[in-house]
């Protein structure tokens, strides 16, 4: 067994067996779960709340299974990538300042294998932790409406683990270059929020990864968006961050 496949092995280890496990994996399994359902009761609740105010007359349309296939997506959009972008900004940092990745690379393994088997292990981990929360919201939307457009469902989820993994490239280059873990996370946190506002600037959208914030929910409502250039802008990003971070880890004193 080479260092890579220990490291490998080592970090595998952790996720089965730490907090990482539970945390991403849990919150998607809960958004998958409860996202149907807030689709199911908002009318109500919106009802509810218009009956409190005479005169005021609210329409809401029935909700149908597109409705709890995009409020899993937005959730998505919004609380899963902040804990993808906070999970992954710690995966480097915090083993440096623990002393940790120093015993590690003792060994024969390369820092540029260190950073990738670090990055690869959390973009498998937040693909598994995806698939877990969208078959709870499949299986919930199917119980509730029936099972709706799933081939444009999963065509947008596809586009948000893109949008995903360019997010942990980038958390990843901010573990390599801060010292602080909370530094690393304010600015993963700052990244996704910088890619939200960039999507609503046309000019920018239609040619960089942040075109594939509103790309998912366009596939999934109107069952096409423009999505070429920012998916091949996303891959060459998600590479050109990873390569970053394999030369500023290089060069960094443990």
């Amino acid at each position: 067994m080479n260092a890579n496949q220990a490291l490998l092995r080592k970090e595998t280890g952790e996720v089965l067996h730490t907090w990482r496990l539970y945390v991403l994996p849990g919150l998607l399994a809960f958004l998958g779960f409860t996202s149907p359902v807030l689709a199911a009761l908002l009318p109500r609740i919106t009802r509810a709340m218009m009956a409190r105010s005479p005169g005021v007359v609210f329409r809401m349309p029935q909700p149908h299974a597109v409705d709890a296939y995009v409020q899993f997506l937005g959730n998505l959009m919004q609380l899963g990538i902040l804990a993808v972008a906070i999970s992954a900004a710690g995966l480097i940092v915090s083993e440096v300042r623990s002393g940790t990745a120093a015993l590690t690379l003792v060994k024969p393994l390369s820092r540029g294998g260190y950073v990738l088997v670090k990055a690869g292990v959390q973009a498998a981990l937040t693909l598994a932790a995806l698939l877990a929360g969208a078959a709870l919201c499949i299986a919930a939307t199917v119980a509730i409406f029936g099972a709706g457009p799933l081939d444009r469902f999963l065509a947008a989820l596809a586009i948000w683990f893109l949008y995903a993994l360019v997010v942990i490239a980038a958390s990843t280059l901010l573990s390599t270059l801060l010292r602080s873990q909370i530094a690393a996370a304010v600015g993963a946190v700052a990244v996704v929020i910088g890619l939200s506002v960039l999507g609503d600037l046309p000019w920018l959208r239609d040619y960089t990864p942040a075109g594939l914030v509103p790309a998912g929910s366009a596939v999934l409502t109107a069952g096409h968006a423009a999505t070429a250039a920012p998916i091949v802008t996303a891959v060459v990003c998600t590479v050109l961050l990873l390569v970053a971070a394999v030369a500023v880890f290089t060069r960094r004193e443990l």
